[in-house]
């Protein structure tokens, strides 16, 4: 299962972390952990390239961990809550559809 941790403080995402496989079909042919990699990676690309590079990342296999820079302007910061938010709804709606496979959280600190 993939379990995806949003990190949120009041109305401000600070990250997020996903970490496991799906385990949906072989390596290869898995059309959740590809959708969820899809989606992962497009918003941490986004984010780099349109918002700031100033922020932390560590990729391996079954794992992706992004946190947020704190010294963001009023922009940057909408921006990437625009982003990550695009991010979590498009996860939900894989939750919804495959949840045995998926497991998305907000935390709130």
């Amino acid at each position: 299962m993939v379990k995806v941790k949003l990190k949120k403080q009041k109305e401000c995402y600070l990250g997020y972390e996903i970490t496991g496989h799906s385990n949906y079909s072989q390596h290869g042919e898995d059309i959740v952990c590809a959708a969820i990699s899809a989606l992962a990676q497009t918003t941490l690309l986004a984010i780099k390239e349109l918002v700031t590079e100033d922020l932390t990342y560590d990729i391996s296999s079954g794992y992706l961990k992004v946190t947020y820079p704190e010294n963001l302007t009023e922009k940057q910061r909408a921006d990437i809550n625009l982003l990550t938010e695009s991010m979590f709804l498009g996860l939900r709606e894989i939750e919804k559809q495959y949840g045995k496979y998926l497991k998305v959280s907000i935390i709130s600190i």
